[in-house]
């Protein structure tokens, strides 16, 4: 009997231990969670500053190459649209071709020579975009009118190409030289083209870079 007197007494004293433990128990506890929630909100506080430093630095690198880019087609479209004049005169026989000193193949190669790799179109900013996942937080604007030039800038590339490797396999004879003219001519125009369109689509995503370049300076 004694003993289960004391067996009683013994979970009462424990009972009341634990009562009047449990404050403090459920304070530690609150500390805890609020200490791994404050930690949570750190970091992705932490986070979005990061996450906004580089896409504020991905859109400067992105402006700066389309900057570098439009001088370069804008060089491109002077000295195209100056040749595609003159073959036009062959063509058309306004310009006799013994006024000219590029009618065999070797001078003309020379007229239209392979671009040096820094005269060639950028596309580092882009790709870093799309790798640092940066992409996502532009405006739909920015991103369409992004995607739209890069696009139309590798069509550009491609013509550039063609229009390089037609020249290089271009055989020009007394017999066939207005035909090789008249063939490399439409692909000259069909570049300019090309080139005059590809200034307006810098201008357009330039114009939605400098709007998202605002916001952050906000």
């Amino acid at each position: 009997m004694d003993r289960q007197v004391r067996k009683r007494r013994g979970t009462w004293k424990k009972l009341i231990a634990l009562r009047n433990s449990l404050p403090g128990l459920i304070i530690e506890s609150l500390l805890i969670t609020f200490g791994v929630l404050l930690a949570f909100a750190v970091d992705n506080w932490k986070s979005e500053v990061r996450l906004h430093r580089d896409t504020e630095v991905v859109l400067k690198n992105l402006k700066s190459e389309l900057l570098s880019n439009r001088s370069v087609v804008l060089e491109w479209l002077s000295y195209h649209d100056s040749l595609y004049v003159r073959l036009d005169g062959v063509v058309t026989g306004s310009l006799r071709p013994e006024n000219f000193d590029y009618i065999d193949k070797s001078v003309l190669n020379e007229l239209y020579p392979e671009p040096s790799i820094s005269y060639l179109l950028q596309k580092t900013a882009w790709q870093t975009a799309h790798s640092a996942q940066v992409i996502k937080n532009f405006q739909y604007r920015t991103t369409y009118n992004l995607t739209h030039c890069y696009e139309h800038q590798s069509k550009v590339d491609n013509t550039m190409d063609l229009l390089f490797r037609k020249t290089n396999d271009l055989s020009l004879t007394e017999d066939n030289y207005q035909m090789g003219f008249r063939t490399i001519r439409n692909l000259f125009s069909e570049l300019s083209d090309q080139e005059h369109y590809m200034l307006g689509v810098y201008r357009d995503a330039l114009i939605e870079i400098d709007k998202e370049l605002v916001g952050f300076e906000r």
